[in-house]
């Protein structure tokens, strides 16, 4: 499912519609309960995003228990609406194909009106327990710092402090 946010204006902004987190819980506890299991996509990077819309996309995530989930940056494509509204607001977007692709060793994260490319896709890095945006366990603000192209964290801060029942590789029920 593009669940893409767990802030109902965010969705809303992305054109899902009046879809609300009410609605979405029980369209997956539904799902669920025919045992299929459930994809949950989500994108951090829409323009409104901030700290704390972002943490509202993790607590649905973790709320929803999904047996699979994406997290992936937004990223706007050459003659779309927001790509054009981008290039008016004077964003630096990317300018080749390898930087449209997340796991490229030439990703360019877009930014937002409040935080940074950097900072978006550093903040994908969640910790799953407390629930908490760059607590330092995945990724402390010295690493966000020091972030520079190729923007793909170290696995080894990616992966230090997997807990229990978390996984993002494989099918899982926290």
């Amino acid at each position: 499912y593009g669940i893409e946010s767990g802030n109902d204006a965010i969705r809303r902004e992305a054109l899902k519609g009046s879809f609300t987190k009410e609605k979405i819980k029980e369209v997956i506890k539904m799902t669920q309960d025919n045992d299929i299991c459930v994809i949950g996509n989500y994108m951090f990077g829409f323009w409104e995003d901030n700290r704390d819309t972002m943490q509202e996309t993790l607590d649905l995530a973790l709320k929803l228990n999904c047996e699979y989930v994406n997290f992936y940056c937004l990223t706007a494509f050459p003659d779309t609406p927001f790509y054009n509204e981008l290039i008016e607001r004077g964003i630096d977007v990317p300018t080749c194909w390898s930087q449209y692709a997340q796991v490229s060793s030439n990703f360019k994260p877009l930014p937002t009106k409040y935080l940074t490319g950097k900072e978006v896709l550093a903040l994908q890095y969640l910790h799953p327990e407390k629930g908490a945006i760059n607590t330092g366990d995945y990724c402390t603000t010295q690493d966000i710092a020091n972030l520079s192209p190729p923007y793909v964290l170290p696995a080894e801060i990616f992966v230090k402090n997997i807990g229990e029942g978390w996984s993002l590789l494989a099918p899982t029920r926290l």
